[in-house]
């Protein structure tokens, strides 16, 4: 059977994938990919979306558009906004009543915001001149965080002589409460999560030295919403080992938590951690819970194939989110992966040598640029309340086969992980609790289809485990012969990094899943210029 390829496939979805959807659904045509970021939900009022339309007949400009629906996802309005035509969207958000959106243009060297009413109308614009190139970048672009009435928070990077960030409280007219820069002596500054609840703005914080270092430093800093002054900074170097956390989750009552892997000193070490580690604060910055786990514990644990597996081999865990039970303790959910262990790379070494790239040596200059990376299971490490590790479940699924080519290829398979997490590239994606019950949602194919997968938070397995499809209108049989096909050939999705490790046109953002009114999930699907958008009941086991 000749290989069926993923080019074939991509025209038989178009045939077949048209307007076949449940009631409340809409399909937009003609719209443009550009500056596209799936569809938000305004909480309680409805759902929006944007891009980029065409140039306007103003000489050097184009159509940024807005498009609003109510909770039923009838379409509500069109707004369109003339911005110069080379600007991106860099940031947007919606508080209560009030849209902000954000846009740089790096060939004018222009930051723009703009604020626009709930109803469609431009409420006000303001346009920063002379910035930075480099602060116009997609890796710089600023986070905004609604706060109710109307206002924001936007954390975003400065350059100046030194590296650091801006936290900045605003209203609709940009009306500045408060603005406060942070940059370092020496070296630089860097966010790497955040959060605002509870009248406090929680910020993950990196210190490093110097850009080429290994060394680095991780604090969490907790700032007062009202009036943007420190309350107070915590050093995640214990006097041992030094905390890097891959998540920050404010909780109840002016606490916050994070998670993810420990380095002995205070050195990042590409290839692997020393174990994982858990943190709480209270409200006033004091170690609530601490727990730190070795891989080595976690051996002496496991005993078996499993632990010799993910502590001795080639597979390592990502520490993705936080699971607090009804009863207090809590897990840690992790996803293992591989680098070069992708069916599509079985040979690897000899592909590369026939495409004169040689072997991959991770961490290594040179020409190397493909390469293979599978994300296989979900790891849960179980906590008690008092923060020592009782148990840890693996919870098989199906992998997810990857190919990732061009700069990001020659990295260490942990920082290719991390970059592939930030790009929304790993299965899991978020938690979502019912009036009965609370999920682990993630995303995987099936086929053709990507499939929205719904796991129970206490589940030992997949069996049983109920999913949304999120491609409607792809026959089954169709999906039966995909499935057949890799099975025979191995196919793989392939991500192109380029020179200089961006993914210019990440197909995950063409579909998308979150929660939306009461019982419901927001689902889309863009595709050859068409957007779908539809609404679709949890799961209930």
């Amino acid at each position: 059977m000749k290989k069926m390829t993923y080019q074939v496939l991509a025209i038989c979805i178009a045939i077949l994938f048209i307007k076949n959807l449940s009631a409340q659904n809409i399909t937009l045509e003609d719209v443009s990919s550009r500056s596209f970021s799936g569809v938000h939900v305004m909480e309680g009022k409805g759902y929006y979306t944007f891009y980029f339309g065409e140039k306007t007949e103003t000489k050097g400009m184009a159509n940024f558009v807005l498009e609003l629906f109510d909770l039923n996802l009838n379409h509500t309005k069109t707004v369109t906004i003339e911005m110069t035509k080379f600007s991106e969207l860099s940031g947007s958000a919606f508080s209560d009543n009030t849209f902000l959106f954000s846009f740089a243009d790096q060939m004018k060297k222009t930051a723009t915001w703009v604020t626009i009413d709930e109803n469609g109308n431009t409420i006000d614009k303001k346009v920063e001149e002379d910035i930075k190139m480099s602060l116009l970048s997609p890796d710089n672009y600023p986070t905004i965080y609604p706060i109710g009435n109307g206002e924001f928070v936007v954390i975003k990077p400065i350059k100046e002589k030194k590296i650091g960030y801006n936290l900045e409280r605003i209203d609709a007219h940009f009306n500045a409460k408060y603005e406060t820069s942070y940059s370092p002596e020496k070296g630089s500054f860097k966010v790497l999560d955040s959060e605002v609840k509870d009248n406090k703005i929680f910020v993950l914080k990196e210190f490093k030295p110097s850009i080429l270092t290994r060394d680095f430093e991780n604090k969490i800093i907790c700032y007062d919403l009202a009036t943007g002054t420190e309350t107070y900074s915590y050093n995640l170097f214990d006097g041992q080992d030094s905390g890097f956390p891959f998540i920050l989750k404010a909780g109840d009552n002016g606490t916050v938590t994070t998670s993810g892997m420990f380095f002995k000193g205070d050195k990042f070490d590409g290839k692997n951690s020393d174990g994982i580690f858990y943190l709480t604060l209270d409200a006033e910055g004091k170690e609530q819970a601490y727990g730190k786990t070795s891989w080595k514990f976690v051996q002496d644990l496991i005993k078996g194939d499993f632990s010799s597996a993910l502590i001795g081999g080639k597979t390592k865990v990502l520490v993705e989110d936080i699971i607090t039970h009804d009863d207090g303790t809590y897990s840690i959910l992790g996803e293992t992966f591989r680098k070069s262990e992708n069916p599509n790379m079985v040979g690897n070494n000899l592909m590369k040598a026939s495409l004169g790239m040689g072997s991959n040596t991770a961490g290594t200059s040179g020409n190397q640029d493909v390469d293979g990376f599978t994300i296989m299971d979900f790891v849960l490490f179980n906590y008690n309340k008092a923060g020592v590790l009782t148990g840890l479940d693996k919870i098989e699924k199906p992998t997810k086969d990857l190919i990732i080519k061009g700069e990001v290829a020659n990295w260490n398979a942990l920082s290719v992980a991390l970059f592939l997490k930030k790009a929304d590239i790993f299965t899991y994606q978020y938690q979502v609790k019912t009036a009965s019950q609370q999920y682990v949602v993630y995303i995987n194919y099936d086929g053709v289809k990507e499939m929205a997968y719904f796991l129970p938070t206490n589940a030992k397995t997949v069996d049983g485990i109920q999913s949304i499809d999120m491609n409607k209108g792809i026959s089954e049989s169709l999906n039966k012969f995909a499935k057949f096909d890799q099975a025979l050939n191995g196919k793989a999705i392939t991500y192109d990094t380029g020179t200089f490790g961006y993914i210019n046109d990440n197909p995950n953002k063409y579909r998308g899943i979150t929660p939306a009114k009461e019982g419901y999930m927001l689902m889309y699907k863009y595709f050859n210029q068409k957007l779908n958008i539809w609404l679709e009941p949890v799961p209930s086991i």
